[in-house]
Parts: C-alpha cells; sequence; structure tokens
C-alpha cells in the first residue's frame, strides 16, 4: 500500500537514489542538495515522499510561489515502481493539500517528449500555458502547464 508524507532529513539518501534512477541523463539534484532542502529550517523546498512496501518509491518537490501558487520542481518514481499509482498519488496529495491552504493554482514544467507524464498531468486537466523552445537542450522544449484549483 502506498503511503505518502513529508519527507524527513533522514530520506535524502533514497531521494537522491530516485532521481538519479528517474532522470539519468539530465543534471539531477544531488544529495547534498536533498539533505539541504530538507534541513532548511525556512522549508523553501518541500518534498512529499511515497512510500511503497516501506521503500521510498517516488518523490514530488514543490515550493511556493507568488503567495498563492505552488511550483512542481520535480516528481520522479523508481523504474520498478511505475505504473503502480504513485506518481497520481503524490499529485493527488499535492492537490489536496495546497487547496486546503487556499493556493490558486499549481504548476510545474515538463519536457515536450515526456509523454507518460504528459498523460498524468492531462488527467488532472493540468492545462498547457506556455511552451519553453530548446529549454533542456539539444531541441527538447519544456511546457509550463497550469491547474487552476
Amino acid at each position: 500500500m502506498v503511503k505518502i508524507r513529508s519527507a524527513l532529513p533522514v530520506d535524502a539518501q533514497e531521494i537522491s537514489k530516485v532521481e538519479s534512477e528517474a532522470h539519468p541523463q539530465e543534471v539531477a539534484a544531488t544529495l547534498e542538495d536533498f539533505r539541504e532542502y530538507l534541513s532548511d529550517p525556512q522549508k523553501r523546498q518541500t518534498i512529499l515522499v511515497a512510500e511503497n512496501d516501506g521503500i521510498v518509491a517516488g518523490f514530488l518537490g514543490y515550493t511556493i510561489q507568488e503567495k498563492y501558487r505552488v511550483y512542481i520542481w520535480d516528481i520522479a518514481v523508481r523504474q520498478n515502481q511505475r505504473s503502480r499509482g504513485i506518481a497520481t498519488n503524490l499529485l493527488t496529495a499535492l492537490i489536496t493539500k495546497a487547496a486546503a491552504q487556499g493556493m490558486r493554482s499549481v504548476f510545474l514544467k515538463v519536457s515536450d517528449e515526456n509523454i507518460p507524464a504528459h498523460r498524468l498531468y492531462g488527467r488532472f486537466n493540468f492545462v498547457l500555458k506556455d511552451q519553453l523552445k530548446d529549454y533542456y537542450g539539444h531541441s527538447r522544449d519544456a511546457f509550463v502547464l497550469e491547474l487552476i484549483l
């Protein structure tokens, strides 16, 4: 059973492993980055983790921007945990939390090539707000998607 919870500083190493596995071709946040995020007393970067059978199966990192907007800066799931609803559960938890806190929208950037992510965000009714040409380099664009709460 999948359990969603706030990440703790002791989760940094497992989160870093998920990040490296999920995004092997990209510049990923480092273990030190995650340790810094999770030990920041001001909690500028917040991370939710999904546990499945006692392991960190995935995470979602976000920050609050412009007072009422949530920016998802990363969502990643271990390869062997995909197609089990992990990302759906993480996104549902964040949207529920954001709405309860009076946030007005959730937004993110996603590669134009990441079709599974497009399907996921489409199920949640995110809409295309902008396209950033060559954002990821090598002719890979980013789509800026937003969900109004």
